[in-house]
This record gives C-alpha cells, structure tokens and sequence, in this order.
C-alpha cells in the first residue's frame, strides 16, 4: 500500500464525516485507532496511532439532516468526502489537539455530558503507563487523574475503561483485576 486511495477503511457512522488523509496517513505512518461520538452527539473523539487525541465539534446540520443513519454526506465513490469539499469542512470544526505521549488504550465520553453544561464536558482516557486522566473536551486540560496500583505498590495502568450509568464511578479492568 502506497498512497491514500489504497487505505483499507472500515466504515462507520463516525468515519464517513472524515476524509482519507484523516483516517490512514501514509507519509508519518499515523492512522485513526477509533473514533467516538459524544452522548450528546455534537463532539467527535479520534484517537490516533501517534498517541494523539483530536476533538471535532460536529455540524448541528448534519446531525439533523442524517439523525436515522442514512448519511447523505457520502457520495463519492471511496464513500468519503475529502477535505477540499466545502460540505466536509463545514460538517467537522477542530475543537481541541492532546498529545497523550503514549499509546491509547480506551477512551470514554461522561455518560451524561450535555454540550450547554460545561461541568459535564468531559472524558476518560486509560494510557500506557499512565494513570486514567478525566480530560476536559472544552480546554483539552487533565481534570484529574485515577490510579491504581499493584500489591508492589507500582501503578497498575486500566487497559479498559467504562462509566456507571450514572456517571459517578469509573471502572477499570487492569492486569487480572477490575477497579
């Protein structure tokens, strides 16, 4: 695989409001690992193999338009449009840019996050040899951080993570164990 129109691409409802250069970039080896959408569907999380996190605020216009799943924003014929088309620059608008400096291994929106709450703009990484950090979606700072650690007293970093449905525990599923 040499160039962009080779990238293979699974796609989802998230991925089709990304262009090709976005999702697989072959010149700095960087591709997406996943993306998420926020409960309140305006914010679009990527994480990428460079262990960088990006935020989109989504177009409330696409949103309506394409509420059911019948996304109208593909019609080329890769089924993604690209970054030169007015209608793609207007559906994502960058939010924020985290470098994590390693990789991610799981990423969490806040269950109840409502983009007119500020205090609910959150999310949860789980990072290599780092602690899970509660990231702030609006400024893109560390809220806090949760660590665990094993019976040697060493930290014992979440491979997985997940809120409670009401949003006020994180559980985290670490080497053998759930915290």
């Amino acid at each position: 695989m040499s160039n962009n129109d080779d990238c293979p691409i699974i796609f989802d409802d998230s991925i089709q409001l990304l262009d090709k250069v976005t999702i697989c970039n072959y010149e700095d080896k960087n591709f997406v690992r996943s993306t998420l959408i926020s409960p309140d569907g305006f914010q679009l999380l990527v994480t990428k193999e460079n262990a960088e996190i990006e935020s989109f605020t989504i177009n409330p216009e696409i949103i309506d338009s394409h509420r059911f799943y019948k996304s109208k924003v593909t019609d080329d014929a890769a089924g993604l449009k690209t970054s030169s088309d007015p209608a793609f620059t207007s559906a994502l608008q960058p939010k924020i840019h985290i470098d994590t400096g390693e990789s991610v291994f799981d990423i969490k929106w806040y269950p109840l996050m409502n983009q007119t709450e500020a205090v609910t703009n959150c999310f949860a990484t789980s990072c290599r040899d780092h602690p899970i950090h509660l990231w702030d979606s609006d400024t893109g700072l560390i809220r806090c951080s949760y660590s665990g650690y094993d019976h040697y007293d060493e930290l014992d970093p979440a491979y997985s993570i997940a809120f409670n449905l009401a949003g006020d525990k994180i559980y985290a599923g670490t080497n053998r164990m759930i915290r």
